[in-house]
């Protein structure tokens, strides 16, 4: 009776913060992509996935977002992703860092994020609240699966190996490394296709 009540009051909680995120998306449509709306579907989303131990959800200013990925190469000659600029260098909206005790961060910037969209509006004309809701869940996914993947490595193979995992793949086009492939994927196809850790990363 206790386990289907905690159960039953966890898939209740699913359900509603599957609900809300599609709620707040929709009120962020209608609103200029309002940050407060904006940080609702996030943290909906979020606490939806399946997140990993030590995980946890960072809201930063852009300033400080744009500074960590600009040293990021976003540049690859096979893709036609366009990306946000700031001084000059191409930057991302979020990203997903682990510090030297292995606490996972996912750091987002709504003011950057909100810019995204914007911008993804005014390039498409036509983009509805369930094509939003879309874009902001497969942005957490991919990060999701990056907190995985530094979870297992940071457990696995400590620290110093992280920081080598993140420095290889800075030789390859961006998304073709084994991090940005593995978090495209999961993303993709809605988290259910999952890199093999032990076989990628050893």
């Amino acid at each position: 009776m206790f386990v289907w009540d905690r159960l039953e009051k966890s898939m209740f909680a699913e359900l509603y913060r599957a609900v809300a995120s599609r709620v707040y998306s929709y009120k962020a449509s209608k609103n200029n992509y309002d940050a407060a709306y904006l940080k609702k579907v996030i943290q909906n989303i979020f606490l939806n996935c399946d997140i990993p131990n030590n995980t946890i959800l960072c809201l930063e200013s852009e300033e400080k977002v744009a500074k960590e990925t600009s040293s990021i190469n976003l540049d690859n000659p096979n893709s036609d992703t366009e990306f946000l600029e700031k001084d000059g260098n191409k930057i991302v909206s979020c990203y997903t860092t682990i510090d030297d005790y292995g606490k996972v961060m996912i750091v987002i910037s709504l003011e950057l994020l909100r810019r995204e969209l914007v911008e993804i509006v005014n390039r498409e004309k036509e983009v509805s609240s369930s094509q939003i809701f879309d874009i902001l869940d497969g942005l957490i996914m991919h990060e999701i699966w990056h907190a995985h993947q530094f979870r297992y490595i940071y457990d696995t193979h400590g620290n110093q190996e992280v920081i080598n995992v993140c420095r290889r793949e800075k030789e390859y086009p961006y998304g073709e490394g084994p991090l940005e492939s593995g978090a495209n994927a999961y993303r993709w196809s809605y988290g259910t296709d999952k890199q093999d850790l032990k076989d990628v990363f050893g």
